[in-house]
C-alpha cells in the first residue's frame, strides 16, 4: 500500500497455450465412392485433437462444408473418424479440424475416385445352343462391359432360381468378355445368366 504495508505473496499459474490441431493423413486415400452413395468411413490421423473438433471439408463447387457433429467420432487426441457420402464424381477433397477453442489445422487433401460401374451383359453366344446329348461341358461366351477379374456368374433355369457357377468354370477374357464351361442337361429350356463383380455390383 502507499504506506508501505505489504501483503503476503499469493501464487498464480500460467499455462502454456493449447497447441493447434494438426492432420497428418486421411485413410483410406484414395477412396472409391460408393455407387449407391451410402455413408463411408474415413480415419483422420494427427495430433492435438480436443473432444471434439469440427471438421470442414472442401470439394469442387463447395468451398467449406461443416460436417454435422453426429458424423464425427472422437477416438483420441490423435485420431478421428468421419462418416460421409462422397457422391459419384472423382474429385480432390480437403479436410481441416477446428478445435473447440477455434484453433484450426491446415487443410489436408484426399482423393475420391469415381465408383466402378456395374457390369453389363449384351449377349451370350451361341444363342440358341443345342445341349450335348452326352451332357458334356459346353462353352458359351458372355459379351458385355465392366467385368472385373473375375466375376461370379449366377444362372437360372426351370426349377433352379439361382445357381452360382464354380469359379473354375468361368474364364475372364477381358473387361468385355467372359466364357463359361457348363453342362446344359438334356431338356429344352430358357436360361438366364448374370455377372456379379468382386465389389458385389451385378449386371441384369
Amino acid at each position: 500500500n502507499p504506506d508501505s504495508q505489504t501483503s503476503s505473496a499469493v501464487g498464480f499459474q500460467v499455462l502454456a497455450p493449447a497447441p493447434a490441431p494438426s492432420i497428418s493423413s486421411v485413410t483410406p486415400n484414395p477412396i472409391t465412392a460408393d455407387p449407391a452413395n451410402g455413408y463411408q468411413t474415413l480415419t483422420i490421423n494427427g495430433a492435438n485433437f480436443v473432444n471434439k473438433p469440427t471438421l470442414v471439408l472442401t470439394w469442387t463447387g463447395q468451398p467449406g462444408y461443416t460436417l454435422p457433429a453426429s458424423q464425427v467420432t472422437y477416438v483420441s487426441g490423435s485420431q478421428l473418424t468421419m462418416s460421409i457420402k462422397l457422391g459419384a464424381a472423382a474429385d480432390n477433397w480437403t479436410v481441416r479440424a477446428v478445435n473447440p477453442d477455434s484453433q484450426t489445422s491446415s487443410a489436408v487433401g484426399f482423393q475420391v475416385l469415381a465408383p466402378t460401374p456395374a457390369p453389363s451383359i449384351s449377349s451370350v453366344t451361341p444363342n440358341p445352343i443345342t445341349a450335348d446329348p452326352a451332357n458334356g461341358y459346353q462353352t458359351l461366351t458372355i459379351n458385355g462391359a465392366n467385368f472385373v477379374n473375375k466375376p461370379t456368374l449366377v444362372l437360372t433355369w426351370t426349377g433352379q432360381p439361382g445357381y452360382t457357377l464354380p469359379a473354375s468354370q468361368v474364364t475372364y477374357v477381358s473387361s468385355s468378355q467372359l466364357t463359361m464351361s457348363i453342362k446344359l442337361g438334356a431338356a429344352a429350356d430358357n436360361w438366364t445368366v448374370r455377372a456379379v463383380n468382386p465389389d458385389s455390383q451385378t449386371s441384369s
